[in-house]
């Protein structure tokens, strides 16, 4: 990488932490281009050849979540030898991951002001998609141990993924602990609630 390129690396990652910290403490509607220049210092040019504009820059901070995600999950997952074990420790993964990720407002708040945006809407499509790919895998993956019975894997990753989504915006309104519920949800998928 050339001396120019490190430094555009540089700039960019200043502008996106800059943007971070405001979309964090402002929300997402309340914090402007100028309030990130201003932070950051640089000029409103060197966000727009970045990301765009601040739906860009946004749309970056979301995706850099994903990857940071993504590789931290995928640096654990093969420790776990059960399916209960490996749904328990995702669900871990992702509260851990929630209650770490300082845009969760703000995110909530981008989506409902940005959705009828075509890049937001694909970019959301290829977030889901992503999970449910990850999920088909590992449902092949205890199916072949002969852990699970045979089925259709796609259609349990669907499934796995309406419900930590679903598990994920009611513990935002319930008064319980999120920990407790997705403990359960993950005994009820495996397990069911029908007397046998």
């Amino acid at each position: 990488m050339s001396k120019k390129q490190i430094q555009s690396e540089e700039t960019k990652k200043k502008f996106a932490e800059a943007a971070k910290a405001l979309f964090a403490q402002k929300g997402y509607k309340g914090t402007s281009v100028e309030d990130i220049v201003k932070l950051a210092g640089g000029s409103k040019g060197n966000v727009y050849y970045h990301f765009t504009n601040k739906e860009g820059l946004f749309i970056y901070l979301l995706k850099e979540w994903e990857r940071e995600f993504n590789e931290q999950w995928e640096s654990k997952v093969e420790q776990y030898a059960t399916i209960e074990e490996t749904l328990t420790a995702l669900a871990e993964h992702l509260l851990h991951s929630d209650l770490n990720f300082p845009l969760t407002k703000a995110a909530d708040e981008f989506l409902n002001e940005e959705w009828n945006n075509s890049e937001v809407k694909d970019g959301i499509e290829a977030y889901i998609a992503g999970h449910i790919e990850s999920g088909r895998k590992m449902f092949e993956k205890y199916m072949a141990k002969g852990e699970l019975a045979q089925g259709d894997p796609h259609m349990l990753a669907v499934i796995l993924e309406a419900l930590f989504e679903g598990l994920d915006e009611m513990s935002r309104y319930s008064s319980g602990e999120p920990r407790q519920l997705y403990y359960k949800a993950v005994h009820v998928l495996l397990n069911g609630i029908k007397v046998r």
